[in-house]
């Protein structure tokens, strides 16, 4: 006899589609789902107490939903870890890159600088014309990244059978970190250009 229909539950992970299932009664083997309120050490603990007082002979095989979860994500855990100390290495590398390089360019075009100020350009016309350079190669960069990092994303989302969808502000939240990072790593060399003095320039050139 049929006692009902239940709908497709997901035991193993995104990647797989839940096929159908049939649930059969059976003395000789069964699985018990508890929920429980509270600290889960002490639930466990609660169980097997119970347990042993029904069933001596036999141990009881208890594991928690995030333990099974855990298990079934843990390529996929290992994979984002990975990747998670991929970008640090390459967000360090990436700073330190930027302020050496954007010292070398504000020591370069330093005559350049005094040379404006002295034609009446501000600070803050020295501080717009080496924003406008990094924010040239940050777009630059941007545009030869973004596609490949997109198709990334989507061959390695294909695997799963059910995802939500990405959009675009994934992206955009990583070219504004990118953004960031440029900022910090030449912040200070573009407030050394705009406040040059003019005098101690020219005679270290």
């Amino acid at each position: 006899p049929i006692f009902g229909i239940a709908p497709d539950l997901r035991f193993t992970t995104l990647r797989e589609k839940p096929g159908p299932i049939m649930y059969l009664q059976s003395e000789e083997q069964g699985v018990l789902t508890v929920r429980v309120r509270g600290p889960l050490p002490d639930a466990r603990a609660a169980i097997e107490t119970l347990w042993r007082r029904h069933f001596p002979n036999d141990a009881p095989d208890i594991e928690t939903a995030a333990s099974v979860f855990a298990r079934n994500y843990a390529e996929d855990m290992r994979q984002a870890q990975l990747l998670a100390l991929a970008s640090v290495v390459a967000t360090a590398l990436a700073c330190f890159g930027i302020y050496v390089l954007s010292s070398y360019t504000i020591r370069r075009r330093a005559r350049e600088f005094v040379l404006r100020k002295l034609h009446g350009a501000t600070p803050r016309h020295i501080g717009l014309l080496v924003a406008r350079e990094w924010l040239a190669l940050l777009g630059v960069g941007a545009l030869l990244a973004l596609a490949p990092a997109w198709l990334w994303t989507e061959r390695y989302l294909a695997g799963f059978v059910e995802r939500a969808p990405m959009g675009w502000w994934p992206l955009a939240i990583a070219c504004a970190g990118v953004g960031l990072i440029a900022l910090a790593g030449c912040a200070r060399q573009a407030l050394a250009a705009m406040r040059m003095s003019p005098a101690l320039a020219l005679r270290d050139q």
